[in-house]
Parts: structure tokens; sequence; C-alpha cells
């Protein structure tokens, strides 16, 4: 033997040791496992005499795993299983579970769960009956026969869930819960729910009609329906969206539970004097975005004659409450559609709400608007002009202008007064503002913008209202920030420390560093000081900014002293496009670097809120 020969023998012979040494593990591979039990005088989930490795064998190989797929009636396994039960006596794994259609017993849950991995639940026939326990379908859901009656534990299916077949039945008295990625839903009228709760990280998307949701609708946050052109029948159910409804031509069929006429306060109320009228529209399902405030248009009409369009805005982002209110006042005409509801006398004032999407959902209230002789009577002295003729000097308060009569604002009406001059409440406290008298054509928007929070007149040292507005006074850019964050709904950055300097350590520093987070532009130069007079010009910039109106490219045309160049041009046209100012009466000016007064500034803002 050559020396070559010899070593080869010597290798092969050491791997043959090796390998003899090694001990192998079998490998649980993926299985099918079908039922045999009664056959075997058993009805126990969980007894390996009950399954079968193979189609019609016999039993004794062991319950199905996470691994495997069980098969209820198959062809061959026997009429002696028509009609039985199945006990799932604790909890049961599996990859996938098939109920075939000559399936007549029942499968029986108890207080065990069931989950079943990526092959998913397929039903053809038989009933599963739930009970506490919870249900889990990671490869979706089909039933196209027999019933589920699914108890107080959750269902959760993370592919589609499709029901569907003449005889059909899927009910859930606890919740149901779809949290897959995209997700199809496809329920007919054959499955109906309690509690169903949308928490797809993609999409759901409806493919038929789902016809009952009784207790509660929930889309978590980031999830999506989209409802395409089908209905999802959720009356009388709780509804709550952190997530987005898309409605196509699809609705959720859901009642509004309040449709009201109100106070300030938003309690209702019947017997209105002319003032801010308030009104407030509850329904759930038109919180179509859960993360922002939604809004929706209402139309408001007088017997008078007169018909205006409000826009409601949603409290929350969640809450399904939408608010929002109107000048009302007597007048000895009206004009339509120029956001103040004038009257000619005692008239009704109603509004009805009907669902865009859903015109079963409707409601309506009216209440009565009462127009007194000497009111009636009492001629105007408005106008739509951008807040008057002259703006104030400084601290020495200007001369309030009187404004042409031709006018489509609210005319003079018999605001609450004392002694002839304007009365509020402020913070549950009757306050009469002595030089604001009722007879002035700014007391009615001063009116306006108390009673929605905006403004409250001047305090002294010790925080205590004074009873003065002082009208003619000049606004700061510190008063103007204050009045466009409470008038926009904002909230002022209490304790925090804003970038401008001359508002660190002073009354208006939440609302100044509540506007440089907002990105106002005017508030992005710390050199800014927000104490001095604020221009017309710059007064429009802040509003339009901080209601998050896109101002357009300046044109110039529009006024004499305002070019396409002109500091706040683009402002100054916008505001001018949308109605809330018109310039200087009789003449073709503006004046956009003047100051403007407290008595303006009140009637543009007031006009912003109506508009945006």
């Amino acid at each position: 033997m050559n020396a070559n020969t010899f070593q080869k023998r010597l290798a092969v012979s050491c791997l043959s040791i090796f390998v003899s040494s090694l001990t192998f593990s079998p490998v649980a591979l993926a299985a099918d496992r079908y039922w045999r039990g009664q056959m075997n005088n058993s009805n126990q989930f969980e007894n390996p005499i009950n399954w079968s490795a193979t189609l019609g064998g016999d039993g004794g190989a062991a319950a199905p795993t996470a691994s495997d797929t069980a098969y209820f009636m198959s062809n061959s396994s026997g009429a002696t299983l028509i009609g039985k039960n199945v006990w799932i006596k604790s909890n049961a794994t599996m990859n996938g579970l098939v109920i075939n259609q000559n399936m007549t017993g029942t499968i029986l849950l108890g207080t065990g769960s069931l989950t079943v991995g990526w092959d998913g639940v397929r039903m053809g026939s038989g009933r599963i009956i739930g009970g506490t326990g919870s249900v889990a379908a990671r490869g979706g859901y089909t039933q196209t026969g027999g019933i589920v009656r699914v108890g107080n534990g959750t269902f959760t299916v993370s592919g589609s869930f499709v029901v569907s077949g003449s005889a059909t039945d899927f009910t859930s008295t606890g919740t149901v819960i779809l949290n897959g990625g995209a997700q199809n839903l496809n329920a007919a009228y054959r499955a109906s729910f309690t509690n169903l709760t949308i928490a797809s990280t993609g999409a759901t998307t409806l493919l038929s009609d789902v016809s009952t949701v009784s207790g509660t609708l929930q889309i978590s946050t980031g999830a999506t329906v989209s409802l395409g052109s089908y209905a999802l029948y959720a009356t009388g159910a709780t509804i709550i969206n952190y997530g987005t409804i898309t409605e196509g031509t699809g609705y959720i069929s859901h009642t509004s539970s309040n449709v009201l006429i109100t106070d300030a306060s938003y309690a209702e109320d019947n017997a209105l004097t002319p003032g801010t009228v308030y009104f407030t529209v509850t329904d759930s399902d038109e919180n179509i975005d859960g993360t922002a405030q939604d809004t929706m248009t209402i139309t408001v009409t007088s017997s008078s004659g007169d018909s205006e369009s409000v826009t409601l805005t949603e409290t929350t982002n969640t809450s399904g409450i939408f608010r929002g209110s109107i000048l009302a006042s007597s007048s000895t005409s009206y004009v339509a559609s120029n956001g103040a509801l004038e009257s000619t006398t005692t008239s009704t004032i109603s509004f009805t709400y009907t669902d865009a999407q859903d015109t079963s959902d409707t409601g309506s209230d009216t209440a009565t608007l009462t127009i007194t002789a000497s009111s009636a009577a009492s001629s105007s002295t408005t106008t739509g002009g951008g807040g008057g003729r002259r703006g104030g000097g400084g601290s020495t308060p200007a001369p309030i202008a009187t404004q042409s009569a031709t006018s489509s604002q609210p005319a003079a009406a018999p605001l609450p007064e004392v002694r002839g001059h304007l009365s509020v409440s402020i913070e549950g406290q009757q306050v009469v503002f002595r030089d604001v008298p009722v007879t002035e054509w700014f007391a009615l928007y001063i009116l306006s913008l108390v009673d929605a929070g905006v403004i409250s007149g001047y305090r002294d040292a010790q925080g205590e209202l004074t009873g003065e507005f002082k009208p003619g006074n000049s606004v700061t850019y510190a008063e103007i920030a204050k009045m466009a964050v409470e008038a926009a709904g904002l909230m002022p950055r209490i304790g925090s420390l804003p970038n401008n300097r001359s508002a660190r350590g002073q009354w208006s520093s939440g609302y100044i560093a509540a506007l440089e987070e907002r990105g106002v532009s005017l508030f992005a130069s710390s050199g800014l000081d927000v104490n001095t007079p604020a221009p017309r010009g710059a007064v429009l910039q802040i509003i339009l900014e901080t209601f998050g109106q896109t101002i357009a490219s300046a044109q110039g045309g529009m006024y004499s002293d305002v070019s396409a160049e002109t500091k706040f041009a683009g402002a100054v046209e916008t505001a001018t496009s949308d109605g809330i100012v018109s310039g200087d009466d009789g003449k073709n000016t503006f004046r956009p670097t003047a100051p403007i007064n407290r008595a303006e500034t009140a009637k543009i803002v007031r006009n912003a809120m109506m508009k945006y």
C-alpha cells in the first residue's frame, strides 16, 4: 500500500467515526391534523387520540401545535362526527383552522383562548361558541357558512375579515379588533358587532355595508377607515376617532345627539336679544380627522328673510362637538350672506343640520330674536370698511371714526347697557365699559369679542378690571398677539420663554411664545418691541398667519396707496378679497403703515373669526 492510499483510507475512517458519534434531533415541521373525536368517545380538543396525521387515519397523532393546520369534518371523517361538540378546555394554538362545509357540530371555547397563525381561519359550516377567552387570527378570517357567537373576550384579526353566504351569521358581544396592515372588512349583513376597533397600521377598506355596531366604534391612532361607497351602521353607538375616516360616497350611519341654538355657555337659549348667537351640533361621525379639529358649515335663517352661513369648529380633535356663532342685530333692511344675521322685526331664528353624507341624520332648532320698537327704528352707522378711517396715535386716544350708512355689517341694536354704556359679563363679573357707548358702531363688535373670550378690557396693577376698553388707543403688537391667539382658539404658552426679549417677563410672554411656535413671521424677529403700536398692515399679517391662511402674492392696484412693493401688501389684498376689510370710507386708500386703534381692530378680528 502506498502512502497516498493509506492517507485516504485513514481520512475516510476518521470521518465515519465522527459522523457515527453525532446525535440528530428531529425538527418539527408543519403538519396537518384531522379531527377524529367522538369516534374515540372523546370530545376534548387536547386529547391526542382525537387527532390523525392523515386524512381518514387513526387517532393518536397529538393535538395541533403552532405549526399545524387543524381540519374539522373532512369528507372522509365519517357521519359519526355530525352534530357533535368539540371542547377546547385550555389554550389552543395552531397555524390554520379549517372547518369544512359538512360540519354540523359545535366548537366550544369556554374560558380558553384560540390563536391561529398565518393560515388563518376558514369556516364553511358548523358553529363556534366563544366564552370569555380571546380569539386571534393572524392570517385572516373567512366565514362562508355556519354560526359564530363570540363572547365577552376579544376577537382579533390581522388579515382580512370576510363573512358571506346567505345562511352565515357572526355575532360578537365582546370586541372585534382589526390590527393588521392593509385590511378588508367584508361583513355584508351577516355580521354584527357590539364593539369594533380599527387598529390597522394601513387602511381598513369596506367591501360591503356593515350592518351593526351597537356599542363602541373606535378608530385608533394612526389607523384609517376607507368607506368607499358603503355604509357602516353605528346608530346609537359611541364613536371615538383618533385616526382618519375617508368617506368617499359612503358614510357612518349615526344619529346626531344635539342640535341647539345657545347662549355664550352653549346652553340652549330660546329667547334671544341682539348680540352674538351661538350654535352647537354634536355629531361624532363628523369627527373625520382625529388628529385635527374638523369644521362644518350650517345655514342660519331669520323669518325676516336673511340667510347666513356659519362655520362650526370642533371643540377638540376628537370631541365630535361643533360650535360657532354669528352676530344678530336689528336693521331697517338686510343683506344676505354678509356675515351678520339681520332682522327688521322680532323674528324666528332657525337652523337645520343634515349630515352631508347621511341625509337621514338631521336635526333642527329655533329661537325667537326679539327686536324692540326703538331698536327697529334706530339708524345704522356701520360699514364693511377696514375698521374706520383713522387710527389712534400712541398713548393718546384718537377720535373714533363714524362710518357711512351704506352697510353690509350689523346695525345698531339694543345692546346690554347701564346708563347708555356697554354692559358685559367677564369671568362671571358684570362690567360696564364707561368708554363704550352702546350707540357707537364698534360696541357690537366689542360685545361679540367679549362673549367669545377674546378681549376683556384693561386691568389695574392688581389685575382687577377697570371698566375701560379705550377704543381709541393704538393696538400694540402684544395686544394683537393676545387677540389673535384667543380668536384662533390657540393656547398661550404659559411658562415658556419667548425668543423676543421685549416680551420676557411681560403679561404677553405666553401669547408671543405661542405665535413664535405658530411661525407668525413678524414675531420671528427678536428685535421687535412688542409694546409698540402695530401698523394696520401688520395687524392683518398677524391675523391671517395666526388663522393659518395663505397670503396671496401682492398684485397692486386694489388701493391707491398699496402697490405690489408695499410692505404687507399681500396681507392687505388677501384680507380685502376675503371680506375682512375694505379700506377707508369714500376713498381708495388703506394706509397700511398707519397705526390702528382698538375699536377698528375689534371689528377686523370679529370679521376674521366669522370668515375663518
